[in-house]
């Protein structure tokens, strides 16, 4: 007679937990292929489920890569902000920190999952868009508390240099080897120091000098 006691026991979970898991797999899945990559087959072997359990939770492919997104946006403002938040006080160096951070927020694969944002399903209820205005209105609330400037600039300005510092942050982080080159060494990464120290003295020159100025519609074509 069989052993009942080496039978594998069932894992219960709840539906949060469940989610968290078949995402957390199926992240892990989409950065080695990408969303083109993604089968749910694969999800469910990963995490020990089967193909209509992920169905149950996600309803299609579709439904599991918008969830993907819904989550990667919510990190990454997450994690910005904190790292925004974490600095209070002003300081000599504040924008070199602030920049290092941010720019090491889209490595790690966070800013190639966000390219691909693009190219996918992304959340209709609650677009990039919307989570970007929410992230500016959080920035423009602390900007004057850390940050030297007028306290008077719009929120209009703030948007303006964090959509400066996000798509910088993103491009680095997705194209910064190939552009910047690949030579022996660290020759690549003091290459990445030396733009951000170059970005750092743009953004303070801007935020002593800054002035209140309407900004006026981009020029046609």
């Amino acid at each position: 007679m069989a052993d009942l006691t080496d039978t594998p026991k069932r894992i219960r979970r709840t539906a949060e937990e469940a989610k968290r898991v078949i995402l957390d797999a199926a992240e892990k899945l989409m950065s080695n292929s990408g969303p083109g990559g993604l089968r749910l087959q694969d999800v469910a072997a990963e995490v020990g489920l089967t193909h209509p359990v992920i169905l149950h939770h996600f309803g299609s492919r579709e439904g599991l890569i918008r969830a993907l997104n819904e989550r990667i946006l919510d990190d990454l403002r997450q994690r910005l902000l904190a790292i925004f938040s974490s600095y209070d006080k002003p300081s000599p160096d504040i924008l070199d920190k602030l920049l290092d951070s941010v720019f090491t927020v889209f490595r790690g694969g966070l800013g190639q999952r966000l390219a691909w944002l693009g190219a996918d399903a992304v959340p209709d209820d609650d677009p990039p868009a919307a989570i970007f205005q929410r992230f500016v209105e959080g920035i423009h609330h602390q900007r004057f508390e850390v940050l030297p400037g007028d306290a008077q600039a719009g929120q209009q300005d703030s948007k303006m240099l964090v959509y400066l510092v996000a798509t910088a942050a993103l491009g680095d982080a997705v194209f910064g080897t190939e552009l910047l080159g690949t030579a022996p060494g660290n020759e690549t990464e003091r290459a990445r120091q030396r733009f951000r120290a170059w970005l750092s003295r743009l953004l303070r020159t801007h935020l002593v000098t800054y002035t209140e100025a309407p900004i006026g519609d981009a020029p046609p074509g």
